[in-house]
């Protein structure tokens, strides 16, 4: 029972988060300038960043010999190789492509990781629901949460 209260207390908490000054987020892109799916991907946070000025892109061109040192710290941080675009980091989060359900899971994601910071706690994905983000903070079923 008192993991559920727990449970209860902690969802209750994140519906208020939303008063609390937002943090600035800094996202990162890898793209190609010959890749339709990335253009497409700058397009939308062109976009999406004139209304979200908490929003901070970095993009990074995975041709560009100047950006490697960039981009290799960035695999690094997700511990996995650069081997498709666009790549969007988010947090600890990243996800590869892009299409309108990247669209609407980028925007969820971002709005997880605000939501995340300004509580003061870990930034957590729950892996069920809707598609594939690699992470390592994640639980496949919300019971999964009452054992962090």
């Amino acid at each position: 029972m008192k993991s559920v209260k727990t449970l209860l207390t902690i969802m209750l908490l994140t519906l208020f988060v939303g008063t609390v000054d937002a943090k600035e987020i800094n996202v990162y892109m890898v793209y190609s300038e010959k890749c339709g799916n990335c253009q497409s991907a700058k397009a939308f946070f062109e976009e999406y960043t004139k209304d979200n000025k908490d929003i901070k892109l970095y993009k990074y061109n995975a041709l560009d010999e100047s950006t490697m040192d960039e981009i290799e710290i960035i695999e690094e941080t997700i511990n996995k190789n650069l081997t498709s675009v666009p790549l969007i980091v988010i947090g600890e989060k990243f996800l590869t492509g892009f299409n309108s359900t990247k669209e609407k899971q980028i925007k969820d994601t971002i709005k997880d990781y605000q939501s995340s910071n300004e509580a003061n706690v870990p930034f957590i994905h729950a892996s069920y629901g809707f598609g594939k983000v690699e992470c390592e903070n994640k639980i496949t079923k919300l019971e999964e949460l009452l054992d962090l």
